[in-house]
């Protein structure tokens, strides 16, 4: 027994590149692994309303339809996972598979082209402890990184800055520099926590030339389009349902941010509540680094951890609630985190000769650890979902109401859904969720109109719902004398259809003693 392990370690340890390719293609295996359980039992399951808002997202996006530049209903946040997800959602793919599976492929991206890189430039170590981490991460990583809310889609174009970062002198590495930090903070301005560290890194090179500041100007054409896309909303100001606040600076949120424990959390290997050691860690590899005479290296470690002391004074940033567990925690805004750690220990500790050797201990502790997270998912779920209070659901029931409302509305030809969000998330869920769950069942039929009594993000809609002459209430219950001058059906104690309408929608209401807001 003992001599069949000592065979297998030496087989590890070897250095014949077929070895290490193999172990590469099993780190990257189990990483997939990983993040497959997590979809199967949480991403492909569970969803919230802020998803459901990026599914219609989608639905649009596939129709070629752009209501608007940003996430519905507010002047910041693209919605580039739902354009992603198109080509999956032509394939038929629903909505509540595309969105998450999407997501999840765009938060490995970086982690598994690093992975490569340091594979290709013979760091094989550094390439499969780069495939471990997201494996080491606390379960509740996994099912963060798979909500879509648009807190990942900086990193479709953060891999790029893996150029100039690892090439700083390289021919290109200035000018792809300033157009992928450009494209990765109008992506999310939390990217900053990255593109800072390495910005300066390669200043650090090129300082004294005159060029680097020339091709400063690179940026502005990016700028200049989200500028544009801002404007819109300007131009649309009726449009905004959640203004842009709290971006400033405040003292009192450093203050109170220095008081607080449980920064991070769900971002650093194997303890959801370690996430307070990345600043210290950013410090001491700092030091390190200048110890050892690494001061480009130093500094990439300092400005990250200088970076991580200014998101302290942000509000916005530290905006948290507790009972919405990580579906609003400040953790959203930090994922880039282990990224930045990876590198940070490579570039200081990458001429170590003996990390290779570390190869079965990592892969044993890897494989041991994937285990002991995914097991008693059940548990772990419903621990974060009890008490939760961000409006969150299980993707079957939201399928099995929409199919519901939707053979409704085609035995009734009807043009209008309204629901009654007064009463609960859940009409607010089923409102969103509709179209982009019965579209591809609906085999060329006409686009119901789906919205909410009192509005919702999606205000270009409500202008649309007026001449509407087949209207399904959905979750509401109206006096029976209001009901009588109207031409109608009632489905069940709370669906009604109201046939042959011929007044505006907002009158309609008025007539049931409700509102119908514009």
């Amino acid at each position: 027994m003992n001599r069949k392990l000592k065979q297998f370690t030496e087989v590890l340890n070897s250095q014949s590149y077929l070895h290490k390719r193999s172990l590469f293609g099993l780190f990257l295996a189990i990483l997939l692994i990983d993040r497959i359980v997590a979809l199967v039992n949480f991403g492909f399951v569970y969803t919230d309303i802020d998803q459901t808002v990026l599914w219609n997202g989608l639905l649009d996006y596939s129709q070629g339809i752009f209501p608007e530049p940003f996430f519905y209903g507010q002047p910041y946040n693209y919605m580039l996972e739902s354009l992603v997800a198109v080509p999956l959602y032509w394939m038929n793919i629903p909505v509540y598979i595309a969105m998450p599976m999407t997501t999840s492929c765009i938060v490995l991206l970086p982690f598994i082209i690093l992975a490569f890189l340091f594979f290709k430039t013979k760091n094989p170590f550094w390439a499969f402890l780069t495939l471990a981490l997201p494996v080491l991460l606390p379960v509740e990583f996994n099912f963060l990184t798979s909500l879509s809310r648009g807190f990942v889609q900086a990193f479709l174009f953060l891999p790029l800055l893996y150029i100039p970062l690892f090439y700083p002198q390289k021919k290109g590495s200035v000018t792809l520099l300033y157009i992928t930090s450009a494209l990765c903070f109008i992506a999310n301005q939390s990217s900053a926590l990255f593109i800072a560290p390495v910005f300066l890194f390669v200043f650090s090179y090129h300082y004294k030339s005159l060029l680097f500041y020339i091709k400063a100007l690179l940026v502005l054409p990016i700028l200049f389009l989200d500028y544009l896309a801002k404007e819109f909303y300007t131009s649309h100001s009726e449009r905004i349902v959640h203004p842009h606040a709290n971006v400033g600076f405040s003292l009192d949120t450093f203050w109170e941010s220095l008081k607080t424990y449980d920064h991070f959390e769900n971002l650093f290997p194997f303890f959801s509540s370690w996430g307070i050691v990345y600043p210290l860690l950013f410090i001491l590899l700092a030091v390190i680094g200048y110890r050892k005479s690494l001061i480009k290296e130093a500094l990439f470690s300092a400005v990250a951890f200088l970076m991580l002391m200014v998101t302290f004074a942000i509000p916005k940033v530290q905006e948290r609630h507790d009972e919405a567990d990580i579906f609003f925690t400040p953790s959203r805004l930090f994922i880039v985190l282990p990224i930045l750690l990876i590198i940070s220990l490579f570039i200081i500790f990458k001429k170590s000769k003996n990390a290779y050797r570390l190869t079965l201990p990592l892969l044993a502790l890897t494989v041991v650890f994937m285990i002991l997270k995914n097991n008693h998912l059940d548990r772990k779920i419903d621990h974060i979902l009890d008490g939760n209070i961000f409006p969150s659901v299980k993707n079957e029931t939201l399928v099995t109401r929409a199919l519901h409302l939707n053979k409704i509305a085609l035995k009734n030809d009807v043009d209008l859904i309204v629901h009654a969000n007064m009463n609960g998330y859940e009409y607010i869920l089923d409102s969103y969720a509709f179209n982009p769950i019965v579209y591809h069942s609906r085999k060329g039929e006409k686009k119901i109109i789906s919205v909410n009594l009192y509005g919702d993000r999606r205000t270009w809609l409500y202008s649309s719902s007026l001449p509407s002459r087949q209207i399904l209430l959905s979750g509401f219950k109206i006096d029976s004398n209001l009901l009588k001058p109207f031409d109608h059906e009632i489905i069940s104690d709370e669906e009604i259809v109201i046939k042959n309408n011929n007044l505006s929608t907002q009158e309609l209401f008025s007539r049931f003693n409700l509102e119908f807001k514009i």
